[in-house]
């Protein structure tokens, strides 16, 4: 389980589930969790990160899903090594986790 930080348990709630719906089903999707700090600078910063590792930021996030103000995102990354290097690249992932299950409920999932 990638983690830059720490290695806490996944953990994906109904909240997000609708927004989990735009990854393809060939990749792993996974919750990237930023610092509340620099924030017209998190873009930039994520996606220089994507493009170093060689990955169109389009093909990670759909860019009507990264809200500035909100510190989640969706992401579906090929596996997790490359998750794994694109967070210890970029300063402002706090954690990533991996999606396991979605569900409405936990009892769902």
């Amino acid at each position: 389980q990638p983690s830059t930080r720490s290695s806490s348990s996944s953990a994906f709630t109904a909240s997000t589930a609708s927004t989990a719906s735009t990854a393809t089903s060939a990749a792993t999707q996974y919750l990237v969790h930023f610092v509340h700090r620099h924030l017209d600078f998190r873009k930039c910063d994520f996606d220089s990160s994507l493009i170093a590792q060689n990955l169109s930021p389009s093909s990670i996030y759909a860019a009507s899903n990264f809200d500035m103000l909100r510190p989640f995102l969706i992401c579906t990354f090929p596996d997790d090594e490359t998750a794994t290097k694109v967070a210890k690249s970029t300063v402002l992932i706090k954690h990533i986790y991996k999606v396991n299950s979605v569900g409405e409920t936990t009892e769902d999932c």
